[in-house]
């Protein structure tokens, strides 16, 4: 099914599915770890190399099993991920401790904003 669809389209779905499966841990733990990931220097840039490396594998995947050009391939991975790693960060750093469906939700929607917007 994801197959048929437009890279951009299968990747929102994608990631609606993926923000829904919910941690292997409670909540407060992993929001624990997470914000420790963000307030930590070390951390933070180590995770931010990881985000990097998962760009160009995911821009790899899309350019492989697509027909869509290097090029629109690695602007889709880094939305992609960035996305990713905006509802991480919103979820561990809010005073309110959201629940994490809400913060991919909100972040989800305005995606699909500035991406309906062009």
């Amino acid at each position: 099914e994801l197959e048929q669809r437009p890279p951009l389209d299968a990747l929102l779905v994608t990631f609606e599915r993926v923000m829904q499966l919910g941690f292997h841990v409670p909540d407060e733990e992993m929001r624990a770890r997470v914000r420790l990931i963000f307030e930590l220097p070390q951390l933070r840039s180590a995770f931010r190399d990881a985000l990097a490396d998962y760009e160009r594998e995911f821009a790899a995947v899309i350019t492989e099993r697509s027909d869509v050009g290097r090029l629109e391939a690695r602007v889709i991975a880094v939305v992609a991920v960035g996305t990713f790693a905006a509802v991480m960060e919103d979820w561990a750093m809010a005073p309110d401790e959201q629940p994490f469906a809400a913060v991919a939700d909100a972040n989800l929607a305005a995606l699909r904003d500035v991406l309906s917007a062009g």
